[in-house]
């Protein structure tokens, strides 16, 4: 009897239940913000892919769950712009992937948490992806850093 006690024991304190896993993660809301008339153009539409981008990184990271909304997010990421900093206007052909323009891209995001505190996560590379992808782990690196901060100042939801 003691020794299947002492074997469920362990094997509990091994392999943690995806319950609270999944209660301990950290929520985000992760968004842009659009022009208050409806119009799309390219500067939306830029961010809305950085959003995507940044949103599948995350979505990997099961200490992270990602929320549609701000209700009930413990960190809010705005993706502020995502843009060209630098363009030679040169075009390299890289075969078979096709031709590319040598443009540096930024992406900048801001991080909040609580009512006082906001940060910037910036990307930049000449792939915008990659771009993305720096923001992304920027997020998912100051989280890490502060998550019993984070988990503490959480508001009990209902």
């Amino acid at each position: 009897m003691s020794v299947l006690l002492v074997t469920v024991l362990c094997y509990s304190l091994l392999i943690p239940s995806t319950v609270s896993q999944s209660a301990e993660a950290v929520q985000v809301y992760l968004f842009t913000a659009h022009p208050a008339n409806g119009i799309t153009d390219q500067a939306s539409k830029d961010r809305d892919r950085s959003v995507k981008n940044i949103a599948g990184r995350l979505k990997r990271d099961k200490a992270i769950k990602l929320v549609p909304s701000r209700d009930g997010a413990d960190v809010i990421v705005e993706v502020a712009e995502t843009i060209v900093t630098r363009s030679t206007g040169t075009e390299r052909d890289h075969g078979i992937l096709g031709k590319t323009k040598d443009d540096e891209w930024l992406c900048r995001a801001t991080l909040r948490f609580g009512d006082d505190y906001s940060t910037e996560m910036r990307g930049q590379h000449l792939l915008y992806a990659i771009a993305d992808v720096q923001v992304a782990d920027g997020v998912k690196d100051w989280i890490k850093e502060n998550r019993e901060r984070i988990l503490t100042a959480r508001v009990p939801r209902r």
